[in-house]
């Protein structure tokens, strides 16, 4: 067994995490060029994340050591740097997992912490994008409703204390799961500005060069006129919310849905700015650009 870096990319969803990981996917020969192995979100989903489930409980450790370490040989091969990416690593969008106990990603921990045992004799690191909570709950009530019946975004967020959301929570319960390792965090609203910093920083700047970013969007949320058609019913499914997007797409003619008011908006926009102010202060904690 050799010793690799890894660098987990674990989310959060809907921050752009499909066009990061197309982009370093489609620049895999490159990037192993330089020693560098991405690997996208259905390998880990189809056979490493069930594999970490079952770490803590009566499976032998060994055992799922063994598994990982044929999971790293199969997918990385030679490659001193494993870039592993699926952001369901810390859970479902549901509303459940997602917002338990008013807290974001409530069960990511525990999940983290099982992932992490797998890996004992490697360098872990881990990524993580943050967005601010007035988008990112509307965001991910669409990509939960995507595959089946419209139902309304209150339903989503019932019986959640807002004002409890917070990612610096979210990042130091992460943290604290895996055993300190470094954690390389950024906001979705730079991404298109920093994102050449952002892979200097998890490649290195050579490497980083190599990578080709995919152009737009990969998975644009729904505009106002969209959920009105959905709201009035039909088929439901992932066809009928790809034709509302269709016919509605989100553009200035079209503008996204928001279901806040100002003075709403407002205190997610102050929230927001004290858990990135948070964030920065927590050690072993990097923030690039």
């Amino acid at each position: 067994m050799r010793r690799r870096r890894i660098t987990f990319l674990i989310g959060a969803h809907k921050t752009a995490t499909t066009h990061l990981q197309r982009s370093l996917q489609a620049s895999a020969e490159p990037l192993a060029e330089h020693g560098i192995a991405a690997v996208g979100p259905m390998p880990l989903g189809a056979d490493l994340i069930p594999f970490a489930e079952l770490a803590g409980k009566r499976t032998d450790h060994a055992f799922l050591q063994m598994v990982a370490e044929a999971f790293l040989s199969k997918y990385c091969g030679s490659a001193s740097h494993a870039v592993l990416m699926n952001e369901n690593i810390m859970g479902q969008l549901r509303p459940k997992p997602l917002l338990r106990g008013s807290r974001l990603y409530a069960p990511a921990p525990d999940r983290l912490e099982r992932l992490c045992a797998l890996f004992p004799d490697h360098d872990l690191d881990f990524g993580l994008a943050i967005r601010n909570p007035a988008d990112f709950l509307v965001s991910a009530w669409g990509e939960d409703m995507k595959g089946g019946a419209f139902y309304p975004f209150r339903d989503y967020i019932r019986g959640v204390d807002l004002t409890r959301l917070s990612w610096a929570d979210l990042v130091t319960r992460l943290q604290n799961a895996a055993g300190g390792c470094p954690f390389t965090i950024w906001q979705y609203e730079e991404y298109p500005a920093m994102v050449p910093a952002l892979l200097k920083h998890l490649l290195g700047e050579e490497a980083a060069c190599n990578v080709h970013l995919k152009g737009g969007r990969v998975n644009p949320g729904l505009s106002s006129d969209a959920v009105a058609l959905l709201r009035k019913g039909g088929d439901p499914g992932q066809q009928a919310f790809k034709a509302a997007q269709a016919a509605f797409p989100k553009s200035a003619t079209h503008p996204a849905f928001d279901p806040w008011d100002a003075a709403t908006r407002q205190c997610f926009n102050a929230s927001y700015a004290r858990d990135i102010a948070a964030i920065r202060a927590l050690p072993g904690v990097t923030i690039p650009g």
